[in-house]
């Protein structure tokens, strides 16, 4: 799982050794940082995630790499955005999607765990739904679901049809919610995957947890948020809740 404990160790020393090597070591310090990030938004210390995005930012100004700036623009806006700051939040989702190009940064999905712009793309959904715009939410997951077929990555189509079933569910749009559900969940289950095919279990729950379902979606639920606990998860655990 993305909070591993064993996360956090490795990207930890590797961080420690780019502190030693110093210049000679900037390559290796910009996956160092997003692994840390990494491990904190999911761990649920915002505060840690930011400062690893503050951290990112600072290091793409100061090498002018755009794949160090893309990275930096989704650790900092996802890190405000749990922090429940939506208009930072956006401006970084979007700056982020300006620096985007996929030729060129599809390749940092093995940075990012999956494809830069389509985090981007996908978290501004929330955004959007929080905000009460639907319309540039819709817009936005289409754009989404664009990048993961040009892609071809499972872990982005992973990520990016667990998002927009939230996004969905969010929208009271339960049958949307629940087909992303399933593409999830069935994704998940073919590539091995745990982390997204739990999330995927709660959102199906949500959206077809009405009626005669209610129980058997609140089991759901429970033992998907303990399966997520177990691996380590804790972000967006009062959603889940």
């Amino acid at each position: 799982g993305f909070a591993a404990q064993e996360v956090k160790e490795h990207y930890g020393q590797v961080y420690d050794l780019c502190l030693v090597a110093g210049e000679s070591a900037t390559a290796q310090l910009f996956p160092a940082l997003f692994g840390l990030w990494t491990f904190s938004e999911v761990s649920a210390d915002y505060a840690k995630a930011q400062e690893m995005g503050e951290r990112l930012l600072d290091l793409a100004a100061r090498v002018g790499d755009s794949g160090i700036q893309l990275g930096g623009h989704i650790a900092y806006g996802a890190a405000r955005l749990m922090r429940g700051d939506l208009a930072a939040a956006r401006k970084h989702f979007e700056k982020g999607l300006d620096v985007y190009d996929m030729a060129q940064h599809a390749p940092l999905a093995m940075v990012f765990g999956q494809d830069g712009g389509a985090m981007c793309a996908a978290f501004l959904t929330w955004v959007h739904a929080h905000e009460g715009n639907a319309e540039a939410g819709y817009a936005r997951a289409a754009q989404a679901l664009q990048m993961c077929d040009a892609l071809g990555q499972p872990g982005t189509r992973g990520f990016v049809e667990c998002v927009l079933a939230s996004f969905y569910c969010l929208l009271e749009e339960y049958e949307q919610g629940a087909l992303h559900s399933d593409s999830v969940i069935a994704l998940a289950e073919q590539e091995g995957m745990p982390h997204w095919a739990a999330q995927g279990a709660i959102n199906r729950g949500w959206a077809v947890g009405r009626g005669d379902q209610a129980a058997e979606a609140a089991e759901t639920i429970r033992q998907s948020i303990a399966g997520l606990t177990a691996l380590g998860t804790r972000a967006s655990m009062t959603y889940f809740l």
